[in-house]
């Protein structure tokens, strides 16, 4: 062990690798949450224009007939429709959101961890553990960086609906 790995921390070495985690915790909650409200606004006016299409179409005067404007309305809503579909896929990552989730965690048991070992004092802890913390930090982040590419790539290339049906 080195010298420098010996040295205790500083209170801002500390306080930095929390502010870093902390604002990464913060990062996943926000996408996680932004993903999943896109996900239900697109199932929900997916739903709706789903059911308004059929009862568009259906609707006859007295005579029997179509009004014209409602066919052209029905016409309109199932191009909502295919349009929600094509947003829910895109939108609908059930495997992302459980990443999120899991990175959430691990970097919340970090922070945990660092408040720890801080009750210690600050002079008891040292950089070889603070390093360890940090790259376990970067284990995380590369982990979801890289469970997003591939979710991404797998949607892109299977048009979606097979992943996001089946993650």
């Amino acid at each position: 062990m080195s010298l420098n790995q010996s040295k205790p921390v500083t209170e801002s070495q500390v306080l930095a690798l929390k502010n870093c985690i902390t604002s990464k915790i913060n990062s996943f909650k926000n996408k996680g949450t932004k993903n999943k409200h896109g996900a239900i606004a697109a199932q929900v006016i997916l739903i709706v224009f789903s059911v308004i299409t059929p009862v568009l179409i259906g609707w006859k005067n007295d005579k029997g007939e179509a009004f014209t404007v409602l066919v052209n309305l029905a016409l309109i809503s199932s191009g909502i429709t295919a349009a929600c579909s094509s947003l829910q896929v895109f939108f609908d990552w059930k495997e992302l959101w459980t990443n999120y989730k899991v990175s959430r965690n691990g970097l919340e048991t970090i922070i945990a961890e660092m408040d720890y070992l801080i009750s210690s004092g600050y002079e008891n802890i040292n950089q070889q553990a603070m390093q360890d913390h940090f790259t376990r930090y970067k284990e995380i982040c590369a982990k979801m960086d890289e469970s997003y590419k591939q979710s991404r790539t797998n949607n892109d290339n299977s048009g979606g609906a097979s992943d996001v049906a089946n993650p």
